[in-house]
Protein backbone atom coordinates (compact mmCIF):
# COMPACT_ATOMS: atom_id res chain seq x y z
CA UNK A 1 0.00 0.00 0.00
CA UNK A 2 1.16 3.80 -0.88
CA UNK A 3 -0.61 6.71 0.22
CA UNK A 4 -0.63 10.20 1.37
CA UNK A 5 -3.20 11.46 3.68
CA UNK A 6 -3.71 14.71 1.58
CA UNK A 7 -3.17 16.26 -1.87
CA UNK A 8 -0.72 19.34 -2.99
CA UNK A 9 -1.46 22.85 -4.83
CA UNK A 10 -0.78 26.23 -5.44
CA UNK A 11 -1.89 28.83 -2.83
CA UNK A 12 -3.56 31.94 -3.71
CA UNK A 13 -2.82 34.12 -0.69
CA UNK A 14 -1.97 33.60 2.95
CA UNK A 15 -4.50 34.92 5.09
CA UNK A 16 -4.26 36.77 8.43
CA UNK A 17 -6.86 35.33 10.72
CA UNK A 18 -6.05 37.57 13.60
CA UNK A 19 -5.73 40.79 12.08
CA UNK A 20 -9.39 40.14 10.11
CA UNK A 21 -10.84 39.03 13.62
CA UNK A 22 -9.08 42.07 14.94
CA UNK A 23 -10.76 44.39 11.94
CA UNK A 24 -14.31 42.88 12.47
CA UNK A 25 -14.10 43.56 16.18
CA UNK A 26 -13.17 40.13 18.03
CA UNK A 27 -9.94 40.47 19.08
CA UNK A 28 -8.16 43.48 20.28
CA UNK A 29 -4.40 43.90 20.58
CA UNK A 30 -2.28 45.77 23.93
CA UNK A 31 -1.86 49.59 23.00
CA UNK A 32 1.67 50.05 21.57
CA UNK A 33 1.80 46.01 21.00
CA UNK A 34 2.11 46.02 17.46
CA UNK A 35 5.41 46.52 16.26
CA UNK A 36 6.58 48.49 12.89
CA UNK A 37 5.74 47.25 9.70
CA UNK A 38 9.21 46.06 8.87
CA UNK A 39 11.09 42.69 8.43
CA UNK A 40 13.47 43.12 11.03
CA UNK A 41 10.27 43.02 13.52
CA UNK A 42 10.12 40.48 16.33
CA UNK A 43 7.77 37.72 15.04
CA UNK A 44 9.78 37.62 11.89
CA UNK A 45 13.25 37.44 13.57
CA UNK A 46 12.15 34.91 15.99
CA UNK A 47 10.76 32.59 12.75
CA UNK A 48 14.29 33.18 11.90
CA UNK A 49 16.27 32.25 14.78
CA UNK A 50 13.92 28.91 15.33
CA UNK A 51 14.33 27.67 11.57
CA UNK A 52 18.19 28.07 11.71
CA UNK A 53 18.00 26.42 15.31
CA UNK A 54 16.08 23.48 14.10
CA UNK A 55 18.09 23.05 11.28
CA UNK A 56 21.68 23.25 13.40
CA UNK A 57 20.24 21.36 16.36
CA UNK A 58 18.39 18.56 14.38
CA UNK A 59 21.19 17.98 12.05
CA UNK A 60 23.41 17.62 14.52
CA UNK A 61 21.64 15.17 16.91
CA UNK A 62 20.29 12.84 13.85
CA UNK A 63 24.02 12.72 12.98
CA UNK A 64 25.77 11.39 16.13
CA UNK A 65 22.56 10.29 18.38
CA UNK A 66 21.06 6.91 18.43
CA UNK A 67 17.40 6.85 16.49
CA UNK A 68 15.81 6.85 19.64
CA UNK A 69 17.35 9.40 21.71
CA UNK A 70 17.08 11.33 18.48
CA UNK A 71 13.66 11.35 18.26
CA UNK A 72 13.04 12.24 21.81
CA UNK A 73 15.49 15.07 21.21
CA UNK A 74 13.71 16.12 18.55
CA UNK A 75 10.26 15.69 20.46
CA UNK A 76 11.32 18.04 23.10
CA UNK A 77 12.84 20.52 20.93
CA UNK A 78 9.45 20.34 18.91
CA UNK A 79 7.53 21.50 22.38
CA UNK A 80 10.20 24.29 23.17
CA UNK A 81 9.54 25.97 19.73
CA UNK A 82 5.57 25.61 20.19
CA UNK A 83 6.24 27.59 23.72
CA UNK A 84 8.11 30.14 21.87
CA UNK A 85 6.00 30.67 19.18
CA UNK A 86 3.01 30.39 21.41
CA UNK A 87 4.32 33.46 23.10
CA UNK A 88 5.47 35.41 19.94
CA UNK A 89 1.71 35.13 18.36
CA UNK A 90 -0.14 35.79 21.53
CA UNK A 91 2.09 38.71 23.89
CA UNK A 92 0.33 41.42 22.66
CA UNK A 93 -3.50 40.21 22.47
CA UNK A 94 -5.80 42.41 25.05
CA UNK A 95 -7.32 39.21 26.68
CA UNK A 96 -9.66 41.33 28.55
CA UNK A 97 -11.52 42.38 25.21
CA UNK A 98 -10.65 39.51 23.22
CA UNK A 99 -13.84 37.70 22.14
CA UNK A 100 -12.36 35.01 19.36
CA UNK A 101 -8.59 34.83 18.40
CA UNK A 102 -7.07 32.10 16.04
CA UNK A 103 -3.90 29.70 15.97
CA UNK A 104 -2.81 26.79 14.11
CA UNK A 105 -2.54 26.09 10.53
CA UNK A 106 -5.76 24.97 8.98
CA UNK A 107 -7.80 27.48 9.59
CA UNK A 108 -9.34 27.03 13.61
CA UNK A 109 -10.90 29.95 15.46
CA UNK A 110 -11.47 29.85 19.42
CA UNK A 111 -14.14 31.57 21.42
CA UNK A 112 -12.63 32.77 24.44
CA UNK A 113 -14.94 31.25 26.95
CA UNK A 114 -15.57 31.89 30.43
CA UNK A 115 -15.19 28.77 32.41
CA UNK A 116 -13.16 26.91 29.62
CA UNK A 117 -10.26 29.62 28.66
CA UNK A 118 -7.83 30.75 31.32
CA UNK A 119 -8.53 34.34 30.16
CA UNK A 120 -12.33 33.73 28.68
CA UNK A 121 -14.65 36.59 28.72
CA UNK A 122 -17.41 35.39 26.40
CA UNK A 123 -20.70 34.06 28.44
CA UNK A 124 -21.83 30.53 27.70
CA UNK A 125 -25.65 32.22 26.99
CA UNK A 126 -23.90 34.25 24.11
CA UNK A 127 -21.69 31.67 22.61
CA UNK A 128 -24.12 30.37 20.02
CA UNK A 129 -24.33 34.18 18.73
CA UNK A 130 -20.99 35.05 18.79
CA UNK A 131 -19.89 31.91 16.70
CA UNK A 132 -23.17 32.89 14.38
CA UNK A 133 -21.51 36.14 13.67
CA UNK A 134 -18.29 35.28 13.14
CA UNK A 135 -19.57 32.52 10.91
CA UNK A 136 -21.56 34.92 8.63
CA UNK A 137 -18.68 37.62 8.35
CA UNK A 138 -16.37 34.81 7.37
CA UNK A 139 -18.49 33.71 4.28
CA UNK A 140 -18.62 37.70 3.47
CA UNK A 141 -14.73 37.50 3.23
CA UNK A 142 -13.98 38.56 -0.02
CA UNK A 143 -10.39 38.16 -1.70
CA UNK A 144 -9.70 41.69 -3.21
CA UNK A 145 -7.56 40.10 -5.62
CA UNK A 146 -10.12 38.09 -7.22
CA UNK A 147 -12.97 39.59 -5.99
CA UNK A 148 -14.12 35.96 -4.86
CA UNK A 149 -15.16 34.40 -1.37
CA UNK A 150 -11.80 33.32 0.12
CA UNK A 151 -14.53 30.51 2.37
CA UNK A 152 -16.05 27.57 1.24
CA UNK A 153 -17.63 26.17 4.32
CA UNK A 154 -18.04 26.76 8.36
CA UNK A 155 -17.96 24.64 10.46
CA UNK A 156 -18.29 23.98 14.35
CA UNK A 157 -16.62 21.76 16.45
CA UNK A 158 -19.59 19.21 16.92
CA UNK A 159 -19.70 19.17 13.61
CA UNK A 160 -15.91 17.62 12.92
CA UNK A 161 -15.29 16.78 16.34
CA UNK A 162 -17.77 13.87 17.89
CA UNK A 163 -16.35 12.61 20.81
CA UNK A 164 -14.55 13.40 25.00
CA UNK A 165 -11.86 15.34 23.60
CA UNK A 166 -14.02 17.86 21.36
CA UNK A 167 -13.74 20.55 24.50
CA UNK A 168 -10.25 21.02 23.00
CA UNK A 169 -11.66 21.43 19.30
CA UNK A 170 -11.29 24.36 17.38
CA UNK A 171 -14.58 26.26 18.13
CA UNK A 172 -15.17 27.45 14.32
CA UNK A 173 -13.36 25.68 11.33
CA UNK A 174 -12.50 27.33 8.04
CA UNK A 175 -12.72 25.24 4.84
CA UNK A 176 -10.86 27.15 2.60
CA UNK A 177 -12.44 27.95 -1.19
CA UNK A 178 -10.65 25.26 -3.56
CA UNK A 179 -7.98 25.12 -1.26
CA UNK A 180 -6.23 28.03 -2.51
CA UNK A 181 -5.89 29.96 1.29
CA UNK A 182 -4.14 29.13 4.56
CA UNK A 183 -3.39 30.65 7.29
CA UNK A 184 -0.12 33.09 7.76
CA UNK A 185 1.81 31.79 10.49
CA UNK A 186 4.29 34.59 10.19
CA UNK A 187 4.54 38.12 12.76
CA UNK A 188 1.48 38.70 14.44
CA UNK A 189 1.85 42.46 13.71
CA UNK A 190 0.67 42.22 9.78
CA UNK A 191 -2.24 44.38 9.65
CA UNK A 192 -3.27 42.94 5.87
CA UNK A 193 -6.04 40.32 6.28
CA UNK A 194 -4.59 39.03 2.69
CA UNK A 195 -0.99 38.26 3.02
CA UNK A 196 2.58 36.26 1.77
CA UNK A 197 2.30 33.19 3.83
CA UNK A 198 5.01 32.06 5.81
CA UNK A 199 5.22 29.20 8.13
CA UNK A 200 6.33 29.70 11.79
CA UNK A 201 9.56 27.37 11.03
CA UNK A 202 10.54 28.57 7.96
CA UNK A 203 12.61 31.72 6.39
CA UNK A 204 10.96 31.49 3.09
CA UNK A 205 7.75 32.26 1.94
CA UNK A 206 5.41 28.89 1.14
CA UNK A 207 3.29 29.29 -2.27
CA UNK A 208 1.65 25.52 -2.13
CA UNK A 209 -0.57 23.92 0.67
CA UNK A 210 -3.09 21.20 1.52
CA UNK A 211 -5.73 19.31 -0.71
CA UNK A 212 -8.47 17.09 0.97
CA UNK A 213 -8.00 14.39 -2.16
CA UNK A 214 -5.22 12.03 -1.58
CA UNK A 215 -3.99 9.37 -2.96
CA UNK A 216 -4.09 5.27 -2.72
CA UNK A 217 -2.10 2.47 -4.56
CA UNK A 218 -2.50 -1.27 -3.58
CA UNK A 219 -1.00 -4.25 -5.19
CA UNK A 220 -0.25 -7.97 -3.66
CA UNK A 221 -2.08 -11.27 -3.37
CA UNK A 222 -5.78 -10.59 -3.30
CA UNK A 223 -5.86 -6.95 -4.51
CA UNK A 224 -7.80 -6.56 -7.51
CA UNK A 225 -5.87 -5.66 -10.45
CA UNK A 226 -7.01 -2.42 -12.89
CA UNK A 227 -9.50 -1.41 -10.70
CA UNK A 228 -9.98 2.70 -9.60
CA UNK A 229 -11.54 3.31 -6.48
CA UNK A 230 -13.65 6.68 -5.79
CA UNK A 231 -15.22 7.88 -2.48
CA UNK A 232 -13.02 6.59 -0.33
CA UNK A 233 -12.24 8.21 2.98
CA UNK A 234 -8.75 7.95 4.81
CA UNK A 235 -10.44 6.67 8.13
CA UNK A 236 -11.34 3.32 5.76
CA UNK A 237 -7.72 2.48 5.87
CA UNK A 238 -7.36 0.97 8.86
CA UNK A 239 -10.60 -1.19 8.85
CA UNK A 240 -9.08 -2.20 5.15
CA UNK A 241 -6.05 -3.10 6.79
CA UNK A 242 -7.56 -5.15 9.49
CA UNK A 243 -9.50 -6.81 6.47
CA UNK A 244 -6.68 -8.17 4.70
CA UNK A 245 -5.28 -9.35 7.59
CA UNK A 246 -7.92 -11.12 8.35
CA UNK A 247 -8.51 -9.31 11.90
CA UNK A 248 -11.72 -8.19 13.63
CA UNK A 249 -12.63 -4.74 12.91
CA UNK A 250 -13.63 -3.04 16.27
CA UNK A 251 -16.57 -1.87 16.80
CA UNK A 252 -15.80 1.99 17.23
CA UNK A 253 -14.00 2.47 14.14
CA UNK A 254 -15.60 4.88 11.81
CA UNK A 255 -14.32 3.83 8.35
CA UNK A 256 -15.22 0.74 6.32
CA UNK A 257 -13.69 -1.89 4.13
CA UNK A 258 -12.97 -0.79 0.88
CA UNK A 259 -14.11 -3.58 -0.48
CA UNK A 260 -13.62 -3.01 -4.31
CA UNK A 261 -9.90 -3.59 -3.83
CA UNK A 262 -10.42 -7.01 -2.98
CA UNK A 263 -10.85 -10.05 -5.50
CA UNK A 264 -12.86 -11.65 -2.88
CA UNK A 265 -14.48 -9.86 1.01
CA UNK A 266 -15.12 -13.45 1.94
Amino acid sequence: YVISECGAGPLQSGVNINAWLAQEGFLFYRQGARAAQSGKDTGSSMRNIIADLRKQVQGGLQKYLPHAMYYMANRYLGSTKALIQSYVVNSGIDWKKTRAFSRGKEGNIFISLKGRDPHGIVAQHEYDDLCKAITDRLYALIDPATGKPAVDKVYRAEELYPGPSQRAAPDITIAWRDGLYCPHEGKRDDTAVFVTRWREYMNWPTSGGHRLDGILFASGPGIRKGQRIDGASIMDLVPTWLHAFRQPLPAHLEGKVIAGMFESVE
